[in-house]
């Protein structure tokens, strides 16, 4: 038991240090923030903003956590979409950050939203803007059988978003 405390003593003081030599982002309850580099990427975050088509505007929440893949990082979650421009009303939402190497880091690279046979993605490239934000163009396609895989589109719109958490900068040593 002395040598366990000893040890958890030990990495305490150790991360202490680190983060206050400005190695590691910020110690804080929960731990809201992932190191990604010199980023401090949040755990979890909240997208707000509008989708807007030719039918009107709709009001767009997506809850969603940082994920690592294999592919790359991410946050995966779920949204809520009110109004008459909304393709779907709920379901599975996934934005992706331009982290990858030669990524633009102020930019967001995909956002896809889903439910049932029905699937959103971004059409064109985002614009670039503040961290994390979302701007871009998006197309839905309903998914039938004997489709050849390409699905029916069905709306299109821009979508503008804005998070709640941006990453974090931090100088490295």
């Amino acid at each position: 038991m002395r040598v366990f405390t000893s040890v958890v003593s030990m990495l305490l003081v150790a991360a202490t240090a680190s983060a206050a030599a400005g190695a590691g982002c910020p110690a804080a309850p929960g731990r809201p923030y992932h190191n990604f580099g010199n980023l401090c990427l949040p755990y979890t975050d909240v997208w707000r903003g509008n989708l807007t088509t030719d039918s009107g505007t709709a009001s767009f929440v997506a809850r969603a956590h940082y994920v690592l893949t294999l592919t790359g990082e991410s946050y995966e979650g779920r949204f809520r979409c009110r109004g008459r421009a909304c393709p779907l009303h709920h379901g599975h939402v996934s934005v992706t950050p331009a982290l990858f190497e030669g990524g633009i880091p102020d930019m967001t690279a995909d956002l896809s939203f889903k439910g049932g046979r029905v699937s959103c993605g971004i059409e064109t490239l985002p614009l670039p803007g503040p961290l994390f934000a979302v701007d871009c163009n998006y197309v839905c396609r309903r998914f039938v059988r004997g489709d050849n895989g390409y699905g029916q589109v069905f709306a299109t719109g821009t979508a503008a978003l804005t998070p709640s958490r941006v990453p974090r900068v931090f100088a490295l040593p």
